[in-house]
């Protein structure tokens, strides 16, 4: 029996900042940074064992995290002047999180003309969060620089109400197939697959056969 391990952990993907040197964005004078030098890590793993000269046992699996905060470098309302200045803070206060996993472990048989394969694959087990706060505190609009120096009152724009959605996404499937060489230029394929998912709730369940062949012609014979 034999058997092989692959791991890669730690996998960090750097993404492009909104400003290459300082890692903020600007709006006028209103700026903000985005807090996420490593924004992402996973974790690759890939096992095989070979549990004897008919049976293949094959592992892989990944697990990941996903953190992009935006936060602005002033809590103050955001002001707008048109054809003037722009002031305040940016109101970009946001965060995106995802936690994933996903792997599959497959079994292979092969006896005389048959290639037996069976087991379980997860596309997707994640959750992915959404916070949403920008524009809270509010964003002051002015017309004209009179405007802004004028008593009265300037129309305000703000965001209220829940500013977090997180969605939980679960796909898991179970399948089974055999691999049939009927002829040394003929084989046929049959195999069945179980998908389950969250995300329709009026058809959750999905089983799907599978039909298939593969068929090589003779070569003429040559004179």
């Amino acid at each position: 029996m034999t058997s092989r391990m692959a791991t890669s952990f730690d996998r960090v993907f750097l993404r492009a900042q909104n400003d290459r040197q300082s890692g903020r964005r600007r709006h006028g004078s209103a700026r903000s940074r985005n807090q996420r030098p490593l924004p992402e890590h996973e974790v690759n793993v890939s096992y095989t064992h070979a549990i004897s000269s008919k049976w293949l046992n094959q592992l892989r699996f990944l697990i990941g995290h996903f953190d992009t905060p935006t936060t602005s470098l002033s809590p103050s309302r955001l002001i707008l002047v048109s054809g003037a200045f722009t002031g305040g803070g940016a109101q970009a206060n946001s965060r995106r999180t995802e936690y994933h996993f996903d792997g599959a472990d497959i079994i292979s048989y092969v006896s005389g003309r048959h290639q037996l394969k069976f087991g379980i694959d997860v596309p997707d087990i994640s959750r992915r969060g959404m916070d949403d706060f920008t524009n809270t505190a509010g964003t002051y609009t002015f017309d004209s620089l009179a405007a802004y120096r004028s008593p009265s009152h300037p129309p305000i724009l703000w965001q209220k109400g829940q500013g977090h959605v997180v969605f939980l996404e679960r796909t898991v499937a179970g399948f089974i197939e055999d691999n049939l060489r009927l002829k040394p230029n003929f084989s046929l394929a049959l195999g069945l697959r179980y998908y389950w998912q969250n995300y329709f709730h009026d058809d959750p369940h999905n089983f799907a056969p599978r039909l298939a062949f593969a068929y090589a012609p003779k070569r003429a014979a040559r004179p």
